[in-house]
């Protein structure tokens, strides 16, 4: 069962690690996106995805009144149904990750939107696609 974090959401994820300046909590309650990345065919939290949702917690815990979407999505690769499917477990699986860090479900809206909009304008697929984005909404 392999793994794997691309080298783009690499980045991402030490730039949101940054914790805000001291006493800044207008820059806590910013809204961001954190990316979880899945391998083909894969369901479960990478160790980088987890430490992406310590931080995605720590951020909503910093700012009263906010909130947490989690969007699934696939590549196009495979049938429609079952990407949904697969998109669904996927968002299920970071939304376990986000209460076991003590999140309240009442804070997360949960979203399998699946393969639509997988495909390039040349209509090709891009591994990227396997993600599912926590949206922080202040």
């Amino acid at each position: 069962m392999k793994r794997f974090l691309f080298p783009a959401a690499a980045l991402i994820l030490s730039a949101c690690a940054t914790a805000p300046d001291s006493g800044d909590e207008v820059s806590a309650c910013l809204a961001e996106t954190f990316p979880v990345y899945f391998a083909r065919d894969e369901k479960g939290l990478s160790a980088p995805a987890q430490e992406l949702l310590d931080v995605a917690a720590e951020r909503l815990s910093g700012c009263a009144g906010g909130s947490l979407e989690v969007v699934g999505y696939t590549d196009a690769v495979g049938n429609e149904t079952l990407n949904q499917r697969i998109a669904g477990e996927r968002a299920q699986a970071v939304l376990d990750g986000l209460t076991a860090r003590g999140v309240q479900p009442q804070q997360i809206k949960l979203t399998p939107v699946g393969e639509a909009g997988a495909k390039t304008a040349d209509g090709e697929t891009v591994p990227m696609r396997r993600r599912v984005e926590v949206r922080f909404i202040p």
